[in-house]
């Protein structure tokens, strides 16, 4: 079909089979980082969720220690009163690594699927310049 349109063009007009033999590799290009831009827009958020987490959970984890051992300067402190401390350290620690956990299965499973797709619309538009580029040697 495209080899009827470009010798349409060349019989017709050179100068458009001219712009129609640049603009084809050039368009597709184009709509390669178009779809490659759209098809992986988000994975920026999910990696920075997945950098964050943990250092959340580490900030709690510090916040948790240094109330467990502000007990020990109050008078009359119990010395198993610092296990509500440790407690919530450990759970900010467990929560941050959760949701990094997560994340991060998100993001590969993401990742993996662009990069797939990208892998398909290479070869696509590669078969498509290849029927272009011997169409047009004809």
């Amino acid at each position: 079909m495209f080899n009827i349109f470009l010798k349409f063009c060349i019989d017709n007009s050179p100068s458009i089979a001219l712009i129609v033999s640049i603009s084809i590799p050039h368009g597709i290009t184009i709509m390669f980082k178009i779809v490659y831009t759209h098809a992986s827009r988000g994975l920026d958020w999910l990696s920075t969720i997945v950098t964050i987490a943990p250092l959340l959970g580490l900030l709690g984890t510090v916040t948790g220690m240094i109330g467990a051992f502000q007990v020990f300067g109050a008078d009359g402190a119990v010395p198993t009163a610092i296990t509500g401390g440790v407690g919530e350290a450990l759970v900010a620690t467990a929560s941050g690594l959760c949701v990094a956990i997560v994340a991060l299965c998100f993001h590969a499973g993401f990742t993996h699927h662009v990069r797939m797709t990208i892998s398909r619309l290479e070869d696509s538009f590669s078969r498509v310049l290849d029927s272009y580029d011997r169409g047009h040697a004809a």
